[in-house]
């Protein structure tokens, strides 16, 4: 049981492909440890967000009922089902009614601490800090010639930027943990993770404040078909990059990505590169990012996960013409115009009632 003076909330983040899937799955086995499945530290950011983008819309309205219509009309109704919104009057701030349903849900469900798997929230932490100022964050890292392959063999992403991607990703991790100290930020290795995975699961217990449970390390219910996460914790893939890597492209990689890697621990290939180091240049990357974004819109499913699961989703054309539109507009036009052409994209008929 955690202390009632200790953060009864935390986040999994991580850039895509570097388990952050896996450790959910990890943590969700702990009797103490709430976790839903759905990345709502983005819902409670977006929600939020927007609900400033619509206020000038519905200034002649009252302010509670305008952010109760929000969360009601939040995606797929995650945030109506997560928040205690229809008691907002008895809350003086949404800080408090987040962290006021949390507690609940808690309650709810006999646990004492409440988890969420974000990918990527590294970029994002400040935005949750302003809601639950205590949360704890576990940033979970993976070689990152893996994550390049895996990413850009699963989301069709160009390998040089999922490289790119990679190193932005961390670093910002490793800011983070500069800024919020080791009680409150911690860094775990993937590989350590499958190599070692109960002295792992010790230290992140410790971390939350919370006792070792070998449940935890327990993988048997995996077994079903096409389960996202496998069975058991599997080393042979950590150096399988080694020969899924062209040589060429792997020097590639290797050229962006070598001072991070090497400060990580991860033995680098070619140790030269560490010399001759070169993340992608604007251009570069607007290039490769707009070759992406031209296939993307003739690619009508993509793999996904659903309940834990591979599956194959449909993307309709109009879904891929408006991301598409959308990053052409985010390369090329002005940040402030890019941002205004978003919201009001986004924002239409957000006018309450």
């Amino acid at each position: 049981m955690i202390s009632k003076t200790m953060s009864k909330t935390f986040f999994i983040t991580g850039v895509q492909r570097s388990g952050t899937t896996l450790l959910s799955v990890l943590l969700s086995n702990h009797p103490e440890i709430e976790i839903d499945g759905f990345a709502t530290a983005f819902r409670l950011i977006t929600c939020f967000k927007n609900y400033e983008k619509i206020l000038p819309l519905n200034f002649l309205e009252e302010e509670n009922e305008v952010l109760k219509w929000k969360i009601e009309k939040d995606y797929k109704g995650r945030l109506a089902d997560f928040l205690d919104y229809k008691n907002l009057e008895q809350y003086d701030s949404i800080k408090a009614l987040v962290n006021a349903s949390i507690s609940k849900r808690l309650e709810a469900k006999n646990k004492t601490l409440w988890g969420d798997k974000s990918p990527n929230l590294q970029h994002y932490t400040g935005d949750i800090l302003k809601l639950i100022p205590d949360a704890k964050f576990i940033h979970i890292i993976r070689d990152g010639r893996a994550t390049a392959y895996s990413h850009a063999a699963r989301a069709h992403k160009n390998i040089l930027l999922a490289a790119q991607e990679w190193v932005d990703g961390n670093t910002a991790a490793l800011v983070n943990q500069k800024m919020l100290g080791s009680k409150q930020h911690l860094i775990v290795k993937y590989e350590e993770l499958l190599a070692f995975p109960e002295k792992t699961a010790r230290k992140i217990c410790t971390f939350l404040d919370l006792e070792f449970h070998a449940s935890i390390l327990d993988m048997s219910n995996r077994e079903e078909e096409k389960s996202y996460v496998k069975s058991t914790f599997d080393t042979s893939k950590i150096d399988a990059f080694k020969t899924q890597i062209p040589a060429n492209t792997l020097r590639k990689i290797e050229k962006i990505q070598s001072p991070l890697l090497q400060k990580m621990d991860y033995s680098v290939v070619y140790p030269e590169t560490l010399k001759t180091t070169r993340p992608l240049g604007v251009f570069q990357w607007i290039w490769l990012h707009q070759i992406d974004n031209f296939k993307m819109l003739f690619r009508s499913k993509r793999m996904g996960m659903i309940d834990r699961k591979n599956v194959e989703i449909p993307i309709s054309f109009r879904n891929r013409w408006s991301k598409f539109v959308m990053n052409l507009a985010h390369d090329f036009l002005p940040k402030e115009i890019y941002f205004k052409l978003s919201d009001k994209i986004n924002n239409k008929h957000q006018k309450y009632k």
